[in-house]
């Protein structure tokens, strides 16, 4: 347990956070890890793009055997019975195509995003802050004129590999982050990176909506600048960055987001931060739900749920071996 609530900025004066709401939860090692965790055991094809989906004719007429296929664009492919797809609607819809029908294309239109940026900031040996996290109130004046979200990242971390943010740091560079640079969601090129030390003081801030949407082109310099002085508004006791980095995110929060926890077009299901609610826990609670549809899927007819393909794509007609109990995958 992270915290039991958070201090709110509001009225230009920091109130103290509830001690008895409900809990908050993190992994000390990272959010990543908990899908490293889930993913153990399983093959994971990374570094490769889907770009397109597609329904296959039903082999011997029948329409519930229909096959999809998942092309990606450097021409490998992956046939099975049932997707699930957690990405932004908007892209879901490029994807998928003319593999879903009209309604699901509208309700995949129906669901609007706000952008947001994330800075990342490091305080050497700084005194940490008192709260763990801070929801800021929209106000005139520093930091509610800027930022909605600051969180003492190093407080979720452990120390117990003695390094307050050690792993997670270092895969932030390796896989998300340009400091200040083309740090973006949507991809951009490795680069320079900063250097975190063991049991340094960090944090996290996030940008109002509309103040992202104002800035989603600005130079990254100027935004990540004018985060800091913010977060130095709030809490001038940290004293300027040691280092930091900016991350910018196009679908950060679901304004509009889809009625239900999961969409479904034939074996085609939708599920992610947009299906239900719009924060992290509306993310969960649409996986679980569209995994439990899954699952009923396969007990109700398990030989509808078999796939095609090994790790590279390669079909078992294209001399893939089978898998050890001899069943095609």
């Amino acid at each position: 347990v992270w915290a039991h609530g958070f201090a709110a900025w509001r009225d230009g004066a920091l109130q103290p956070a509830p001690r008895d709401g409900h809990p908050r939860w993190i992994f000390p090692h990272g959010m990543n890890r908990i899908g490293k965790l889930l993913a153990d055991g399983l093959t994971v094809v990374r570094e490769t793009r889907a770009v397109a989906v597609e329904r296959l004719a039903p082999a011997g007429g029948d329409a519930d055997r229909a096959a999809l296929e998942v092309r990606s664009d450097d021409g490998r492919a992956w046939r099975a019975r049932q997707l699930l797809v957690a990405i932004p609607p908007e892209q879901a819809r490029d994807l998928l195509g003319a593999s879903i029908g009209a309604p699901t294309r509208a309700a995949l239109d129906a669901v609007t995003f706000a952008p947001s940026f994330a800075l990342l900031a490091g305080y050497g040996d700084a005194a940490p802050p008192a709260w763990r996290g801070v929801e800021i109130d929209a106000a005139d004046d520093e930091p509610g004129r800027t930022l909605r979200w600051v969180a003492h990242d190093a407080s979720k971390r452990t120390t117990a590999a003695g390094d307050e943010l050690g792993e997670m740091g270092a895969e932030i560079r390796a896989e998300t982050a340009l400091e200040l640079g083309a740090t973006d969601a949507e991809g951009g090129d490795p680069g320079a990176s900063a250097s975190t030390g063991a049991g340094e003081t960090t944090v996290v801030a996030h940008l109002r909506a509309d103040v992202a949407l104002e800035l989603f082109e600005a130079p990254r310099e100027a935004i990540a600048e004018r985060m800091a002085r913010a977060v130095a508004a709030l809490a001038p006791e940290l004293g300027a960055p040691r280092w930091q980095q900016l991350h910018r995110w196009r679908y950060a929060l679901a304004t509009a987001p889809h009625p239900e926890p999961w969409l479904r077009d034939g074996p085609i299901l939708l599920c992610g931060d947009w299906c239900g609610g719009a924060r992290v826990e509306a993310a969960f609670a649409s996986g679980a739900a569209a995994a439990a549809e899954l699952g009923a899927d396969v007990r109700a007819d398990p030989v509808a749920t078999w796939g095609s393909g090994d790790a590279t794509g390669r079909r078992p007609s294209d001399g893939a071996a089978p898998g050890a109990d001899g069943a095609e995958r």
